[in-house]
């Protein structure tokens, strides 16, 4: 019969608590089913004989079921089994005399050891609930990368687009400038030519004003092949010193033919004939 119970060579009494929790209801003797926790898995077992007296030489068996399932022999000087770092799980202590094979003469006590929370099924439950969420989680990222990069991809092949269309667009009004550029050329060289040979006031008068804003026109083209140096990063800044009455005249007497059309009295006045400026 086994005669005393202890956790961590504590001994176990009925109703007592350890670590807080009941382990033995009634005697040992009595063969009750223990429970421990998986941190309570040192433990040690007395036992006596019934029938004859506690020799050493009197040989026992012992084996406990589910750790080890060869019966291990000891003499009556052993009379405490210790079992140490036993796994969680149900296990079933038996001790007999060496040699008597009749079940009804053995001792014998089923000790359960209960897992730590994270390896019960409710934690596996858990587990199991938390991996279907980190995969729901990975997939709906991955797919919201997914159609990140595809957004990423419309806008990069849109920007794309629209930068060719603009280089075609460019490109149209490149040749067009030059399209402009040469018949502008050739009205400025003859109507240079009738104002070195015109003596009639009124006809250099018109003969100027065409020359001017053909000049002018000629310009604004020349500003549109600019406008192509520029989308390259090509253009750069010359500042040069001019007479800014000269440059500003030039351009009022563009105007001077419609002023009188419509009637408007319109004059250029300057202070000084040449302020240079830069």
């Amino acid at each position: 019969m086994f005669t005393r119970f202890q956790v961590f060579n504590t001994p176990v009494l009925p109703g007592t608590k350890l670590q807080g929790t009941t382990i033995l209801n009634k005697s040992v003797t009595q063969r009750p089913d223990i429970t421990l926790r998986y941190n309570q898995n040192v433990f040690s077992i007395a036992f006596s004989s019934l029938g004859l007296g506690m020799s050493v030489r009197n040989k026992f068996q012992y084996k406990l079921e589910g750790f080890n399932n060869e019966w291990l022999s000891t003499d009556g000087g052993r009379r405490t089994l210790t079992f140490t770092n036993i796994d969680p799980g149900k296990y079933r202590l038996r001790v007999r005399h060496e040699g008597d094979s009749d079940p009804g003469q053995e001792a014998y006590l089923q000790i359960n050891i209960l897992p730590p929370f994270w390896k019960t099924t409710p934690a596996y439950f858990l587990y199991l609930g938390l991996g279907i969420i980190l995969l729901l989680l990975g997939r709906r990222l991955t797919i919201r990368r997914a159609n990140i990069r595809f957004q990423m991809a419309l806008q990069k092949r849109e920007s794309e687009r629209v930068h060719e269309l603009d280089m075609l667009k460019l490109k149209f009004f490149t040749n067009v400038s030059h399209e402009f550029r040469t018949p502008i050329s050739l009205i400025l060289s003859p109507v240079e030519q009738l104002l070195k040979h015109t003596e009639d006031n009124a006809l250099k008068r018109q003969y100027q004003l065409i020359y001017r804003n053909a000049r002018r026109l000629l310009g604004l083209v020349n500003q549109l092949l600019d406008f192509r140096k520029l989308e390259k990063n090509e253009l750069r800044l010359y500042p040069t010193v001019g007479n800014i009455v000269s440059f500003v005249k030039e351009i009022t007497l563009s105007f001077t033919d419609l002023a009188e059309k419509k009637n408007i009295d319109y004059h250029f006045h300057a202070s000084a004939e040449d302020i240079q400026t830069s």
